[in-house]
């Protein structure tokens, strides 16, 4: 198979059914997506008219295509929405943590919203959740009612729910924007209303049998007046896959030219299709829209909900780093709860990173690329990364062998790592020419929560950087001793003068259970009028049986606002043919 085809094919297996939220149905679903190439059957239809005053409406596939493509998605000004949620034994990305008996479902619940669009990406949204017993035969157990809001601030979107009913079980969530998560893509319910319609252009591409979906059923009739138009498609199960069904369909009223109703279902199945879905269903993902109007936004001149509505700071999740006000300390050494706090909102002195200019003393370097691992010795890994708007992020850097101080002795060896945003995922291509076999990798868009994790300048974003820093936000101050016989050690110091500071944080593990291992991950921040200007990361290790190492990181950075990227882009797929996993990626 072609290189690039067999890229592709295993892409399509991370893909999801579009949606709308977070919903994400991977793991119960093979891919369905109308970008699919195979076409191997036809879908069956029938359609029939049941009203004689309807008898000039020919209820046809191009006609609700026709349909749903001339309704102007940005014209809408309010709808009702109802998200039916059911999961077994799962969490299914539902949107709300809700269940009437976790005995028969661990999230079972109907929410109804009442949503108005304001201008200024501002939604307000009335919210009733019924709490539910059962899958089939429901029965309410609670019923809760809030008020929402929606809205962009800033560099984040924030999410409120206020709970009139039961006020302590109000909060927000804050998402910061990236690559993939912007205002459009998180207030996007809508959207099934474009996956429906490529559903209903062309049911055989968008559940191509090939990947196992039976052939769909297209219904069209006409009653009193309403068009209904319906699509199913049924996947038996694989090995890796739940069986599932799929329901979509659309009632119009041809009088008013009006879309009575927009229905998506997705139930996936514990076992086989042939089974009593009260007790056979897995999953239940239900949307439906009703009551669309359209018009023009007006502004919210309402109240604007602020965490100071939140009962509870725990409640506030997500919350975007501040900056410390230290303005009231004097020239000197700084307490250590200062200095912790500082650290632990370190990203609020460097989420504007263009440029990082970088410096790695790596020991035992290894060409990450190959199977065996081949080691080449400590090498220094020098270079500058730099961040673009259009989801792109360039690494262009040398590796050069060192001596036991750590001292060049080798010739500089040009490599060069790109990084690109798609609109599945994100690849990433390293063309070295010498020490690691040129290689690329890819994680879908699903794969991860914040795109900064590999499109930020910034390494302070980079998973195996981050997870470190989280120790401080994890761990006390001073020493912790765990059941499993690991004692951790947090020490932070702080220096202030003018503008300027110097922030100090050190995190060290041992371990003496069988085998001693011991772990010393230390940084040093530098500030400069609330900027982070330069950090330096240093991580010591070793256990009873091998050697001690120290590995050094410093970073030098540039804030400016991103540009688009206008050079000459790689040709991931198609100069590289070595694939790997992002993972391996991690050591540089």
């Amino acid at each position: 198979m072609n290189k690039k085809l067999l890229v592709l094919s295993q892409v399509a297996a991370l893909l999801v059914l579009a949606g709308c939220g977070s919903e994400n149905t991977s793991s119960t679903t093979p891919s369905s997506t109308s970008s699919s190439t195979v076409i191997s059957s036809t879908s069956s239809s029938s359609i029939s008219s049941t009203s004689s005053s309807s008898a000039t409406v020919a209820p046809t596939k191009e006609r609700i295509v026709s349909l749903l493509t001339e309704l102007d998605q940005d014209k809408v000004t309010s709808y009702d929405f109802v998200d039916r949620s059911y999961a077994y034994n799962f969490y299914n990305n539902s949107k709300y943590i809700v269940s009437g008996n976790i005995q028969t479902g661990l999230i079972n619940y109907q929410a109804k919203h009442k949503f108005q669009l304001f201008n200024n990406q501002f939604i307000s949204d009335e919210i009733t959740i019924d709490s539910l017993d059962g899958v089939e035969t429901t029965k309410v157990v609670e019923t809760n009612y809030a008020n929402g809001q929606i809205y962009q601030e800033g560099n984040y979107i924030y999410d409120y729910f206020i709970c009139t009913s039961l006020y302590e079980q109000s909060f927000v969530n804050c998402n910061e924007i990236d690559y993939y998560n912007q205002f459009d893509t998180y207030f996007n319910y809508l959207s099934i209303i474009d996956t429906i319609k490529d559903a209903f252009n062309n049911p055989t591409e968008y559940f191509p049998v090939d990947n196992g979906y039976e052939t769909p059923v297209f219904d069209a009739t006409v009653q009193d007046g309403v068009e209904h138009y319906a699509l199913s498609c049924v996947f038996p199960g694989a090995d890796d896959y739940k069986p599932i069904i799929i329901n979509f369909s659309v009632d119009y009223e041809t009088s008013t030219k009006e879309f009575v109703s927009i229905d998506y279902k997705i139930r996936s199945l514990l076992d086989s299709l042939d089974t009593d879905y009260e007790i056979g269903t897995s999953s239940i993902t239900s949307y439906n829209i009703t009551n669309l109007k359209f018009g023009d936004k007006t502004n919210f001149d309402g109240v604007v909900f602020t965490f100071d509505d939140i009962p509870s700071k725990s409640s506030i999740h997500n919350a975007p780093k501040e900056v410390i006000d230290v303005s009231d300390k004097e020239d000197g050494a700084l307490d250590e709860e200062t200095a912790l706090e500082i650290i632990k909102n370190i990203y609020a002195y460097s989420n504007d990173v263009r440029q990082t200019n970088y410096s790695m003393i790596y020991h035992d370097a290894f060409d990450f690329a190959t199977t065996d691992r081949t080691t080449f010795g400590d090498a220094k890994f020098e270079g500058k990364i730099i961040a673009y708007n259009n989801g792109i992020t360039d690494n262009n850097g040398t590796i050069q062998l060192v001596d036991s101080e750590n001292q060049p002795t080798g010739t500089p060896a040009p490599y060069r790592i790109f990084t690109k945003a798609t609109s599945i995922g994100i690849f990433r291509g390293g063309k070295f020419t010498k020490y690691i076999t040129s290689a690329f990798g890819y994680a879908s868009k699903t794969s991860f929560t914040s795109a900064r994790e590999y499109l930020d300048a910034n390494p302070l974003y980079w998973s195996e950087i981050s997870s470190i820093l989280e120790g401080f936000s994890t761990y006390a101050l001073g020493s912790t001793t765990f059941e499993s016989g690991t004692t951790i050690d947090v020490s932070v110091s702080g220096t202030k003068s003018g503008t300027s500071l110097e922030i100090k944080g050190q995190l060290h593990s041992k371990t003496s259970n069988g085998l001693s291992v011991e772990n010393i991950d230390s940084f040093t921040f530098s500030i400069e009028d609330g900027k982070l200007m330069y950090c330096k990361f240093v991580t010591m290790g070793q256990t009873s049986s091998s050697t001690k190492y120290e590995d050094t990181y410093e970073a030098r950075f540039v804030h400016a606002p991103k540009i688009d990227f206008t050079g000459t882009e790689m040709d991931i797929l198609n100069e590289i043919d070595t694939q790997i996993t992002m993972d391996d990626f991690k050591i540089i």
